[in-house]
Formats: C-alpha cells, sequence, structure tokens
C-alpha cells in the first residue's frame, strides 16, 4: 500500500514538473519572440539544469528569472553552468538586493539618474555599493540586510 502512495506522489510530481517545463518554454518563447530575438539551441548540460530546478517553482516572479535564464541562454548568452544552482537557492528578497546592486551599478557606470522603485529604498544608503563594481555577468548570492531596518 505504502508503495502505491509513493508511486502515486511520484506521477503526481512528474507531471507538475513536466506542466511546469512546458509553461517555460512557452513564456521563454513568447518573449524571445516578442524581442525579435533568433533562439539558438542551449547546451544540454546548462539546459537539464535549469530544468532540473525550474520545473518545481511555483512563485511567479522566480518563474519569471527562470524564463529570462532560459531566453538568455537561447539568445547565445553565456550562461555559466553554475547559474542555475545559484538562482535556484536565492530567496526573492536576496535576487531583489542583487537586482538592486546591479541597477546601482549600471546608473553608477552610466552616469544616470538612479531610479530606486520602493522595494529597494531601504537599502539605497548602502555605501559599499556605491564602491564596489559589480561583474553584471554574474550574479552573486550575499546574505545582507533581510529586512528593512
Amino acid at each position: 500500500m505504502s508503495t502505491t502512495i509513493v508511486e502515486l506522489f511520484t506521477d503526481s510530481l512528474r507531471s507538475f514538473r513536466l506542466q511546469n517545463s512546458i509553461e517555460l518554454f512557452k513564456k521563454a518563447s513568447i518573449f524571445l519572440y516578442e524581442c525579435r530575438i533568433e533562439p539558438r539551441n542551449i547546451p544540454v548540460k546548462i539546459l537539464s539544469s535549469i530544468l532540473e530546478f525550474a520545473s518545481t517553482e511555483e512563485d511567479e516572479e522566480l518563474i519569471q528569472r527562470w524564463i529570462g535564464m532560459i531566453a538568455s541562454a537561447s539568445a547565445g548568452e553565456k550562461i555559466y553552468p553554475s547559474f542555475p544552482k545559484v538562482l535556484s537557492e536565492l530567496t526573492l528578497s536576496e535576487i531583489r538586493i542583487l537586482d538592486f546592486i546591479y541597477e546601482k551599478d549600471n546608473v553608477r557606470q552610466n552616469n544616470m539618474e538612479p531610479d530606486i522603485p520602493p522595494k529597494y529604498e531601504y537599502i539605497s544608503n548602502v555605501d559599499c555599493v556605491a564602491k564596489t563594481p559589480i561583474d553584471s555577468d554574474i550574479y552573486i548570492p550575499l546574505d545582507i540586510m533581510a529586512h528593512p531596518t
């Protein structure tokens, strides 16, 4: 009897992952089409790693990150083999912090006025952000300021 329950759970999980994978690729295809980017083959090592982690994601904002990674890989951008694992381990708060750091560095490098959304204001005065160059090609998981002070 317990074997049947495990089999049902396994089948259900497999079905869920398959449906999520299909949806991810549909959305990534639409994104590429709208951006007029001709898709290329994604290296199997990268693709299998993305699918392993992305197919279990339920949060829509995080799903958008996986779609972005699929689209970037399809567009021929360099996706390091570690990227899918790093993304899978980040929380939404950590991703937002990294987005803020990237945006702040991009603004600084291009001498633009910062456009800081309200959700990032609590970290807008972090001095080290303005002094540390960020390689826009790589996200580094950080453990800083999980909550506003």
